[in-house]
């Protein structure tokens, strides 16, 4: 037997920086280049979870528009995980007051602070599973320095609102060893995927890190053949060949629908015995930029996707999609700082303006840097035997086909809540 295995990982990191006294500046440098919820899920449960999932949309829209339009983005592939970054934003609220907590709640997409503290929990529990064929892991973690102690009732609020394993404080004066523990329990957290999160520089100025894990893995809970890859041709969007990708080769019944509003077609590949997560496939018509798809999206909203998928699924409820598929493997590594701003937060990255006197009295403190680092592998191994081969296919004629061998979009989402885990873009596969 064999499967495709798909693993996607996301590290998002803030840093936060003793304020100037004077004039002077800090500097920073990266490395490298991430619905409604069940009928009887609780109102402000289901509240968060369309509050995250908005975010999570304007969050992909921004990141493709910085990667098409931005000159100094050089990458064309994305991947991207807007519930890390949601995760942390939701975590830094602790610390803000005035205009900075205000410009958060905006982006968030919540109204009041509350909002988060009475329903953070519950709807987080949700996003940890660990079955057979599916791995779903998140953590977040609050690094403090215990030489530079926090105020109680930011340590208080952590504890009581959100876990008692966030606050993980440490000796910020021996530089080596903090540098040491925080690459741990990323790595840890990532099962070794992503062993380093920060690098000694970053713990120069430091008075605080944030970290927010997401950590996944699934297979197909309908698996490709090995046998059926072969190598096909891939075009850019101007309908150019770039090279020659592993294409892989399915026919079964799943949701598909074009989406006229859109002008793009949606495929949805389930994982798991129990299909609580899937991989949505977004591809633009022909001739339609995939960065104009995400825009209407934005507009167009997760539910109305999952409605169109499911309605798919009465109508046409025994017709078979062949789906081919390109095998792809890339990281990303972003400061998420510009996408944030044109979202709206602004004060925190100001070291001038920024209010986080919930953290510390002396308020002299301001976020840096907001890394996220993201990892997607969609591989397979092993091989499949001959019956399920023969399985693959029905005596059917000329079945609907999505065919990704020009760029598309994905989500990886949690299909009961409509949470959107991770998403990106493929514009080059690895060329064979």
């Amino acid at each position: 037997m064999g499967q495709f295995v798909l693993e996607c990982l996301a590290v998002c990191l803030l840093i936060t920086l003793v304020r100037c006294q004077q004039n002077g500046t800090f500097t920073f440098a990266t490395s490298g280049d991430v619905g409604g919820g069940a009928t009887d899920t609780p109102p402000g449960v289901d509240r968060l979870q369309r509050s995250s999932q908005k975010f999570a949309l304007q969050f992909y829209q921004y990141v493709t528009e910085l990667v098409d339009y931005n000159p100094n983005v050089t990458t064309t592939n994305i991947i991207v995980s807007p519930f890390s970054a949601w995760n942390l934003l939701t975590l830094i609220t602790e610390g803000a007051s005035g205009r900075t907590l205000e410009e958060l709640l905006i982006a968030l997409d919540v109204q009041q602070q509350e909002q988060i503290r009475n329903y953070y929990k519950p709807f987080a529990q949700s996003f940890s599973l660990l079955d057979r064929d599916v791995q779903l892991a998140a953590a977040q973690y609050v690094i403090t320095d215990e030489n530079r102690p926090v105020s109680k009732d930011f340590e208080s609020a952590l504890d009581n609102f959100y876990s008692p394993s966030v606050l993980q404080p440490m000796n910020f004066a021996n530089r080596s060893l903090t540098y040491e523990r925080v690459n741990r329990l990323v790595s840890d957290a990532t099962q070794g995927h992503i062993p380093k999160a920060i690098e000694m520089s970053d713990l120069e100025d430091a008075r605080l890190i944030m970290l927010s894990v997401l950590f996944f893995q699934g297979q197909w809970t309908i698996p490709f053949n090995r046998s059926f890859t072969t190598n096909v041709p891939f075009y850019d969007e101007n309908e150019q060949p770039i090279g020659m990708v592993e294409m892989m080769f399915q026919r079964g019944i799943f949701p598909f629908a074009g989406y006229k509003e859109l002008d793009a077609q949606i495929l949805e590949l389930p994982y798991g015995a129990n299909r609580r997560l899937s991989m949505l496939l977004i591809m633009p018509r022909k001739g339609v930029p995939l960065v104009e798809v995400i825009r209407k999206l934005v507009a167009y909203g997760i539910d109305r996707v999952f409605d169109e998928l499911d309605r798919s699924l009465v109508d046409f409820d025994d017709d078979e999609v062949e789906v081919h598929l390109p095998k792809f493997e890339f990281n990303s590594d972003y400061n998420l700082i510009p996408i944030l701003n044109q979202m709206g937060i602004r004060e925190a990255f100001d070291s001038g303006v920024a209010n986080f006197d919930k953290i510390s009295d002396l308020n002299a403190i301001y976020i840096s840097s907001v890394i996220q680092q993201t990892k997607i592998v969609v591989n397979e191994e092993g091989t499949m035997t001959t019956a399920v081969t023969t399985g693959v296919f029905a005596n059917k004629a000329t079945p609907p086909r999505f065919l990704a061998n020009r760029p598309f979009g994905f989500m990886i989402v949690n299909r009961q809540q409509r949470t959107i885990l991770f998403a990106g873009q493929v514009k080059r596969p690895n060329l064979v």
